[in-house]
């Protein structure tokens, strides 16, 4: 496991660099991440899941990769990992999967479970995590099942209260879920314009996860 850990926290720390990517997943990285995703470490976990999530960023095809290699399960069960890190990093992952012309994904990760866990990370009180979330709900809503997921895992309420949020981006996204799902809501006052934050701009301000640059080798 500590060799893991090292290995995977290395990865993640070569992927800050465009360049390293793509060498990256020309050697297989995606499918041997995917592998680490339930390993009973916790930084290997977040370390895997992080790296992961900049590479279906970064290039469509890594999504599909990601997919064939199994990995739309593991990261939809991180979405309840202990480290509120590796939540939402797996949130991005999937936000990723769903995202664009390539996200074709919507269908299959709702019928693993993907609607309940997301509800549930609207009402943390962390905003990027938050965002991640909101943005994946807000792709997969074009899907019929997702739709009827959310209203039966209890998101209305969520998304209502995301309707008063300061965040501009969380309100809007909030109320286009809701005209999706044909719930009548009254627009909230705006008394100050705010600057709209989305998980697109969000994401450059990450830090390495947990730890990693006191644990790995210099």
């Amino acid at each position: 496991q500590e060799a893991q850990k090292l290995a995977v926290g290395t990865l993640w720390h070569l992927s800050m660099v465009d360049f390293n990517k793509g060498k990256m997943v020309e050697a297989g990285v995606i499918p041997a991440l995917v592998t680490v995703l339930d390993s009973e470490a916790d930084e290997a976990r977040e370390h895997a899941v992080a790296v992961i999530s900049t590479l279906t960023r970064s290039h469509g095809a890594n999504k599909k990769t990601v997919a064939q290699a199994g990995g739309i399960k593991p990261l939809i069960q991180l979405l309840t990992d202990p480290s509120i890190k590796t939540q939402k990093h797996a949130a991005c992952a999937l936000w990723s999967l769903s995202d664009g012309k390539d996200g074709i994904y919507d269908k299959q990760m709702v019928e693993e479970g993907l609607v309940p866990p997301l509800i549930g990370m609207l009402l943390q009180n962390e905003p990027t995590t938050v965002g991640f979330a909101a943005a994946c709900l807000s792709c997969c809503c074009a899907d019929p099942t997702a739709r009827k997921g959310i209203v039966e895992a209890g998101g209305v309420s969520p998304l209502l209260g995301l309707l008063h949020q300061p965040n501009t981006w969380l309100s809007d996204q909030a109320k286009t879920m809701l005209k999706l799902l044909n719930i009548p809501f009254t627009e909230p006052d705006r008394v100050s314009p705010r600057s709209i934050i989305s998980p697109r701009t969000q994401r450059s301000g990450y830090s390495p996860p947990l730890s990693a640059t006191k644990t790995l080798p210099i």
